[in-house]
């Protein structure tokens, strides 16, 4: 299982939050990388504008097994597995 959130995982490898959280609610860049990620939050679960606070709130049952799912699936470590995805997303 990771260590960090893919939230925090996004500030050390972005050296920052301003991408995706500004004053505290998500961007769209951020809103898009939940959305993407291995929890696979859908549009209603996760959106622009959306507090941080609440994103944690959001999360169910499923989006841990979504989560471990794509771990395995990826096979690397859960925090290498949403490093790789962040990187991805900022290269496109």
């Amino acid at each position: 299982m990771p260590k960090k959130s893919v939230i925090m995982h996004a500030e050390d490898l972005m050296e920052g939050l301003s991408m995706i959280v500004l004053p505290g609610k998500l961007t769209d860049f951020g809103a898009a990388l939940l959305q993407e990620g291995p929890n696979a939050y859908s549009n209603e679960e996760i959106y622009t504008g959306q507090s941080v606070a609440t994103v944690f709130s959001e999360s169910k049952v499923r989006h841990w097994v979504n989560l471990c799912a794509a771990i395995i699936e990826s096979g690397l470590s859960g925090d290498d597995s949403i490093q790789q995805l962040i990187e991805n997303k900022l290269s496109t």
